[in-house]
């Protein structure tokens, strides 16, 4: 994104500042559009046109059709690759993902290479997606009413391999054994 701005700096469509900063320790960088280079270039591609046309003359005056003359399909925009499309842990790993951003109310994206990675490897393990989705369950019940641990429901913690094994008992452990529900009884009195 930054390279982008820059660009865009550098062809004088976007002016930037740091004066509005109110401390000097504060690094933001504001940007706003120059609207008279950006007429400029829109009447540059424009010129092929018959100026003495009705229609050159309304595009010249509304930015809105003249954005409308460019083509801006996403023709040229690359659709974000996959790691390995003939990797035979992809579609699980997106499943995995997939669960996680529904148990866990994330967003994580099934493109990033962090968030597959070590899913990819306990997979390569041997790890079933039952078991990765029991880490998930059983970590989301553990974490998710927690503010201080449930940012750390994300793929990176919940499949690291120092951890996933303590997970994964974990989870078990915890639907073999069922506590005893308390019963408090105040009709009872105490006993001294």
């Amino acid at each position: 994104m930054k390279g982008k701005f820059l660009k865009l700096e550098k062809a004088g469509l976007v002016i930037s500042t740091d004066k509005f900063n109110q401390f000097y320790v504060d690094r933001t960088k504001w940007y706003r559009i120059d609207y008279d280079k950006l007429n400029a270039l829109f009447t540059a591609h424009s010129i092929q046109m018959n100026p003495t046309d009705v229609t050159a003359q309304t595009l010249l005056r509304s930015p809105k059709k003249r954005c409308e003359q460019f083509d801006l399909s996403h023709s040229n925009i690359k659709e974000p690759k996959k790691n390995n499309k003939n990797d035979i842990y992809s579609a699980q790993i997106d499943q995995i993902i997939d669960y996680l951003n529904k148990r866990a109310s994330k967003n994580f994206t099934v493109y990033n290479d962090s968030n597959r990675r070590d899913i990819h490897e306990r997979l390569k393990e041997g790890y079933t997606v039952e078991q990765c989705l029991a880490v998930i369950d059983g970590q989301v019940e553990v974490w998710k009413d927690d503010l201080l641990m449930e940012r750390y429901l994300r793929p990176s913690t919940l499949f690291k391999k120092s951890k996933f094994e303590d997970y994964l008992q974990a989870k078990s452990k915890v639907q073999h054994h069922q506590p005893k529900p308390v019963i408090l009884d105040f009709s009872a009195g105490e006993d001294w």
